[in-house]
């Protein structure tokens, strides 16, 4: 039996990246925060994404929802269209949107 040894990679761990609050708003029993970030993945580009969070315990911990838009969409599309942060709320579901 040949032995097999562990795959390498040539990329090095990501580094954590500083984001930057831009805005913030209470809305359905949570908050929509929006926040700002380089990307050194995308060559110094500057991205956006949204996170809505439901009220909670401090600390605990939810699984969450990574809505992705699309090509042309940024993180404000699905925030502003698609009514979710209602349900999520009492779902007590947490919602990322980062721009694609």
């Amino acid at each position: 039996r040949a032995s097999r040894s562990a795959p390498t990679s040539a990329c090095s761990a990501p580094a954590i990246m500083a984001a930057t609050e831009i805005s913030g708003v209470r809305c359905f029993g949570g908050f929509l925060r929006r926040y700002e970030h380089v990307s050194p993945t995308l060559g110094g580009c500057s991205m956006k994404f949204a996170v809505f969070t439901p009220d909670g315990e401090q600390g605990a911990r939810f699984p969450a929802v990574f809505w992705l838009s699309g090509l042309t969409c940024t993180d404000e599309n699905f925030s502003q269209k698609a009514g979710a942060f209602e349900a999520a709320s009492e779902l007590r579901l947490p919602l990322v949107m980062p721009e694609t």
